[in-house]
């Protein structure tokens, strides 16, 4: 519905009561929109004209929202998060992707931390986004963080990964990203790394990651070597592709890293046949 700028709902100030999934897209012009009910579960906001998100109709404390997955994406007029319905309590949202929103600039007032059941945050292109206050913004509940395109939002992001229980951690595409602030969580299982051109060391204490087992760092040309005292013995894959001085240090004859990846059963470096979709596969 391209030409849609207002939606009103008579229905006592919602949409569609018993409603659990909905998918609002292709409404460059849409800018007002009725309250949604209590009972959705999945809801794909996609190529809005909204400033700012729609909230969610809870009659009483005694009615929780039944959200679960959140996904935001080519909104180009959002500018701040701090209104509508991430700033109300969804104790039940355990997936969240926000991506492709060029002007958005405000966090939550409280971050995601609120999101106590959050597991996985999904965050894409959004160059803007930065927090407005210092203060904690993970739950201790994620497990999954993945960040593209968001140089004013990783290093804040990235301070706070060794105080949850993280498994996986994609991040990609973040100029501003010069070293990690922390160490990794001893949790992490997957750690991919994409097109940090500035990013010139790997974490400290990347042998602590005891759980590690998958690596990939593509396309950083600053990074000289790995970490003086090498990988974790957990690390069963480790994939790295256009990082030309990284490469040379880890070459089987003679790389002066090689003995400490020998130990890691699957190698790929610079492997000419990995298509460049499969990486980006990954991240998405």
């Amino acid at each position: 519905m391209p030409n849609l700028k207002r939606w009103v709902s008579v229905q006592h100030g919602q949409l569609l009561p018993s409603l659990t999934e909905l998918v609002v897209f292709d409404c460059p012009l849409l800018m007002e929109f009725p309250s949604l009910p209590s009972t959705l579960v999945k809801l794909k906001i996609s190529e809005t004209g909204f400033t700012v998100l729609p909230d969610i109709h809870t009659p009483s404390s005694r009615f929780a929202s039944s959200l679960a997955c959140l996904h935001i994406d080519q909104c180009p007029n959002l500018t701040s998060l701090d209104q509508g319905l991430l700033s109300q309590k969804l104790l039940g949202l355990e997936e969240l992707t926000i991506a492709d929103c060029p002007e958005l600039s405000h966090l939550p007032v409280e971050g995601f931390r609120s999101l106590t059941a959050l597991k996985c945050i999904n965050i894409y292109d959004c160059p803007k986004l930065a927090p407005s206050q210092q203060h904690s913004l993970l739950p201790c509940t994620l497990e999954d963080l993945r960040i593209s395109s968001c140089s004013n939002l990783i290093e804040p992001l990235l301070r706070e990964i060794n105080e949850i229980s993280l498994t996986n951690l994609v991040i990609t595409d973040c100029t501003s990203l010069h070293n990690f602030p922390v160490k990794l969580p001893a949790t992490l299982q997957k750690l991919e790394i994409f097109h940090c051109c500035n990013l010139s060391t790997l974490p400290l204490g990347l042998e602590e990651a005891s759980c590690l087992a998958a690596m990939t760092i593509l396309n950083c040309p600053l990074i000289p070597c790995l970490p003086g005292q090498g990988l974790p013995q957990s690390l069963k894959e480790l994939y790295i592709k256009e990082c030309p001085m990284l490469t040379e240090s880890c070459q089987e004859n003679g790389g002066e890293d090689w003995p400490k990846i020998a130990h890691v059963p699957t190698i790929e470096i610079d492997d000419s046949t990995t298509p460049s979709w499969s990486i980006r596969k990954r991240l998405l």
